[in-house]
């Protein structure tokens, strides 16, 4: 048991464990103090792969197109950061290329890597994911102890 004081009313509370699906609330004032959602993993595990997926299709599809004259010039998220870099405005090109694309794309590499061995308890996945999660797969022994 932890003991826990309530956001709301500041109810000093001894908090029990609580199992997958349950909701703890404070007994004064009703406030969720926390809860523990069904397949709460899996969903975050889910909705970083969808991230990556639409990672790529933004960096992969143009989103600034101009025309002017008959003359179209289409711009992809890589491309505005190098025309920043090379109409001399080498800070704002850094700032977009990192805030943009690399932190995202680490940040979402970085879930996929630590939940994909989490959901899957050391079993290995069929399929196309299985190869994604192999792909991300910890270095040996760092996450034996939550298995």
């Amino acid at each position: 048991m932890t003991k826990i004081a309530c956001h709301e009313c500041d109810l000093l509370i001894n908090l029990p464990a609580i199992t997958e699906g349950q909701r703890a609330n404070c007994p004064r004032c009703n406030h969720l103090l926390c809860a523990n959602p069904h397949n709460g993993m899996e969903r975050s595990l889910a909705c970083a792969i969808a991230g990556i997926a639409f990672l790529v299709l933004a960096n992969i599809f143009p989103f600034l197109a101009f025309q002017a004259k008959g003359r179209e010039q289409v711009m992809t998220l890589l491309q505005s950061s190098l025309d920043l870099y090379r109409n001399n405005s080498e800070i704002l090109a850094a700032f977009v290329l990192m805030f943009i694309i690399i932190a995202p794309t680490i940040l979402l590499c970085s879930y996929i890597w630590i939940l994909g061995p989490l959901v899957l308890k050391g079993k290995r996945a069929k399929g196309p994911i299985g190869s994604v999660i192999l792909f991300f797969k910890p270095l040996p022994g760092v996450w034996q102890k939550y298995f």
